[in-house]
């Protein structure tokens, strides 16, 4: 895996590829590498940075909408 991992970036300028990537390499490095008998669980970032950038366009959208009744 890289040094420069998404979960040190901020979250909010990560992009969606960027996180699938992350999550992708830490199930290859997981699948290949035995660390621990019981590890900690593997929490994916990509719905995490989806939520967060569909929230991000729903407010924007809501804003524009009220911006045009108004």
């Amino acid at each position: 895996m890289s040094e420069k991992t998404p979960i040190t970036e901020n979250i909010n300028e990560l992009s969606i590829k960027d996180a699938f990537v992350a999550d992708i390499e830490a199930i290859k490095f997981r699948s290949t590498v035995i660390v621990d008998p019981a590890p900690m669980p593997f929490i994916p970032i990509t719905p995490i940075v989806v939520g967060k950038k569909a929230f991000t366009y729903a407010k924007k959208l809501a804003a524009s909408i009220k911006n045009v009744i108004d």
